[in-house]
C-alpha cells in the first residue's frame, strides 16, 4: 500500500492489465493509457457523486473517446431507479446517433439544435416530430428528418 501523498504532491497511477501469455503488464495512467480509459476515469467519480447527491451535470460531447457500449452503460446507470434514487440529471451534447434510441432515452429527453439563416442556434425537442413508437430514431436523424444535421448540398470539396 502506497502512503497517502502530502497536499499538493503529485500522484502517479499505474494500471495493471492481465495478459494471456504471462504476467500482467503495467501501464502508466498519464502516458500509456488510452484516451478512452482516461475519459472514463475522468467521468466516473463525478458520475457517482451526482448520483449520491441529487445533482445535475452538464457534459459537452459526452461520447468523446468513449466506446458507445461503455457510454450506454453509464446512461443506463443514470436512468436506473435503483442507482439514481435521488433524481440526478445529466444534460449532455452529442454527435452520436448511437444514443438516439427510444429503448434508452424517452423521446421527450432528446432535443436538437440547428443554426438559423442568421447564425443563431435554435433548440427544439424530438417530440415536435411525433416519431412513431419503435421508429428507428438514428436512421431518421441521419436522413435529416428531424433537422440538426449539417447542410452540405455539394459535399466537402478541396
Amino acid at each position: 500500500v502506497e502512503p497517502t501523498p502530502a497536499a499538493g504532491q503529485a500522484v502517479r497511477y499505474i494500471f495493471s492489465h492481465a495478459t494471456a501469455a504471462g504476467p500482467p503488464v503495467e501501464l502508466d495512467f498519464e502516458s500509456e493509457e488510452s484516451e478512452g480509459t482516461k475519459r472514463f476515469f475522468a467521468l466516473i467519480g463525478v458520475w457517482f457523486e451526482i448520483l449520491r447527491n441529487e445533482q445535475t451535470l452538464f457534459i459537452d460531447e459526452i461520447e468523446t473517446s468513449l466506446h458507445p457500449l461503455l457510454l450506454r452503460q453509464l446512461l443506463v446507470l443514470l436512468l436506473s431507479d435503483e442507482y439514481n434514487a435521488h433524481g440526478a440529471q445529466i444534460i449532455f451534447t452529442t454527435h452520436s446517433p448511437f444514443l438516439l434510441d427510444s429503448a434508452l432515452l424517452r423521446t421527450d429527453q432528446i432535443w436538437f439544435t440547428e443554426k438559423t439563416a442568421t447564425g443563431a442556434t435554435q433548440l427544439y425537442p424530438l417530440t415536435d416530430y411525433q416519431p412513431r413508437r419503435g421508429e428507428p430514431l438514428a436512421t431518421g436523424y441521419l436522413a435529416g428528418r428531424y433537422g440538426g444535421v449539417p447542410y452540405l448540398p455539394e459535399g466537402i470539396k478541396p
